[in-house]
């Protein structure tokens, strides 16, 4: 059995990894959330002990989520995109502290970047799909740019636009906390084929987690990859009426 402390990572993504879980503070030392999560769903419900998997799986099956609500865990993510950073804290579910880096001083404001302006337009489209570029690419894109550019002041406002576009890439730190409900909601939203590549790229690794340290809240969510294509997440169908995960 893996550690599910150790970090996951889809290369070349982000490492993601688990900092901390609830779990109960009586009865078994290697009790976590799912024990935590049974615990509380019998109290509400009246349920008789018995087995603890079964119960908590019959709760996620009929999305009786409420007594997951209690469980917590603490996910640090490291390389993220400043980007893909601000779509993790759009969870509202989600408590999220980031890296503060001080912004580079004495430059000016990188000026907007409409579609169609060409290269360097290219790569910041580029980065709204995919966060994960480097100065490289910036740098060759620019080069191309300003091949035939003999105006000093036209290059300089080039150099400052791909400045404004890679301090969306800058790679940043991020520990995010959230119910099992939060988390699950995370990966179902960011897991799909059609998600940020970055941030599925996380949906991906802290499914792996999950599933590795509370099986029976996470292992209904599987893990596809297909040939030539990208690794991504499949989740529930939730049934008629029911809540979203």
């Amino acid at each position: 059995m893996t550690n599910p402390y150790s970090p996951a990572r889809n290369e070349p993504g982000p490492e993601v990894r688990l900092v901390a879980m609830s779990r109960p503070l009586t009865g078994e030392t290697a009790a976590g959330p799912v024990e935590l999560a049974a615990e509380a769903g019998r109290l509400a419900d009246g349920a008789p002990e018995g087995d603890t998997t079964a119960y908590v799986h019959a709760l996620v099956e009929n999305r009786r989520l409420d007594a997951l609500e209690h469980a917590h865990a603490t996910i640090g993510i490291d390389g993220i995109s400043r980007a893909g950073a601000r779509e993790v804290l759009a969870h509202r579910a989600l408590v999220v502290s980031e890296e503060a880096v001080a912004p580079p001083s004495g430059e000016a404001p990188a000026p907007a970047v409409e579609p169609g302006e060409g290269t360097v337009a290219r790569i910041a489209a580029r980065s709204t799909a995919d966060s994960r570029l480097t100065s490289e690419d910036l740098f060759d894109a620019l080069l191309e740019e300003l091949s035939g550019e003999p105006d000093p002041a036209a290059r300089a406002r080039a150099w400052r636009t791909a400045s404004g576009l890679l301090s969306g890439a800058e790679p940043i730190r991020v520990i995010a906390t959230g119910s099992m409900v939060a988390w699950r909601a995370f990966i179902a939203r960011h897991g799909r084929a059609d998600a940020s590549p970055e941030l599925r790229d996380v949906a991906v690794a802290v499914t792996r987690l999950m599933r590795e340290a509370a099986p029976a809240i996470f292992d209904d969510f599987e893990i596809e990859g297909r040939p030539g294509g990208p690794v991504t997440v499949t989740a529930p169908q939730p049934p008629a009426g029911g809540a979203a995960w």
